[in-house]
């Protein structure tokens, strides 16, 4: 759902939010799904290597054709909305590091 297009390109997930949200009966408003396509569209606005822009390209077409084709599950997107819970925080600090089993 999430589309990686080059600058002055509207990704197209962009004008289906209405439709995906109330396809997959989403319980957070059209804008908040628009307004998320865009963090992640800029995200990767600095990418200038040509392989990466084609896989963010073909990452995100197929991304959009499954969401669009119903094959992705309601979980599958509000995953993409979930705030980031505080065990996933990388610790910085060495101690941090090596009481987490981390190297």
């Amino acid at each position: 759902m999430f589309m990686y297009f080059p600058p002055l390109a509207a990704p197209p997930a962009v004008t289906q939010t209405t439709w995906i949200c109330e396809n997959y009966q989403l319980t957070i408003s059209p804008a908040t799904v628009r307004n998320r396509i865009r963090s992640e569209y800029k995200k990767s606005k600095g990418v200038s290597d040509l392989q990466t822009i084609d896989k963010l390209i073909f990452k995100s077409r197929i991304e959009y054709e499954e969401a669009m084709n119903n094959w992705t599950q309601q979980s599958q997107v509000m995953r993409y909305f979930d705030q980031p819970r505080p065990e996933d925080t990388k610790p910085v600090d060495f101690l941090g590091r090596f009481y987490a089993g981390r190297d």
